[in-house]
């Protein structure tokens, strides 16, 4: 069964109660979903970050999916729920990464840049801004400008500045609701 199948429920708790239990049934799968449902919300759920966080942790560790990695990183990053610890969401990134998740690779990529919860590194940040980039996410080729100008290559600057761009126009165009638009729009808040 889908998440979506679950959606349709009029009741909020009778929502939760029947994802929590598929959860706690052996679908491990849906842990990070749970997450993402309740840190989001929805028309039927109240956004619940206490709940989310513990979803995530449900995921990363007992689950150990990317997705649930990426989430509790995301939340020690930006301090939501919990004291802002960077160095902490770095090392949850890279777990993350290692487990697939190539949003994370965007992410890591900004914090080698800037110096976020580890020394600048232009070369891990070029490192995974290109595999980001290479997976189809716009907002890399913008760090990966941003890499290359501090490098004084102003031409290479330009063109990755230029590809993404271009690609966002099209990403927008195509789908407005694209996975890679919330990092382009996220990346100017980071």
């Amino acid at each position: 069964m889908k998440l979506e199948d679950f959606l349709v429920a009029d009741d909020k708790s009778a929502i939760a109660d029947q994802l929590g239990s598929l959860a706690l049934n052996g679908h491990e799968f849906q842990y990070s979903e749970i997450a993402e449902l309740y840190e989001g919300g929805n028309d039927r759920i109240v956004p619940r970050l206490d709940l989310a966080f513990e979803w995530y942790r449900k995921s990363a560790y007992e689950a150990n999916e990317g997705t649930g990695f990426f989430g509790l990183a995301r939340f020690y990053f930006n301090g939501l729920h919990v004291d802002k610890d960077r160095a902490h969401s770095l090392e949850l990134f890279h777990r993350a990464y290692e487990l697939g998740s190539t949003e994370a690779g965007v992410v890591l990529g900004y914090c080698y840049l800037v110096g976020s919860g580890t020394s600048k590194n232009l070369e891990r940040a070029e490192e995974f801004s290109l595999a980001a980039v290479r997976d189809g996410y716009p907002v890399a080729s913008y760090f990966l400008a941003k890499v290359q100008y501090a490098r004084r290559h102003y031409f290479k600057a330009l063109k990755s500045w230029w590809q993404c761009i271009s690609d966002t126009r099209r990403l927008t165009i195509q789908s407005p609701s694209h996975r890679n638009l919330y990092l382009l729009h996220g990346a100017w808040k980071l």
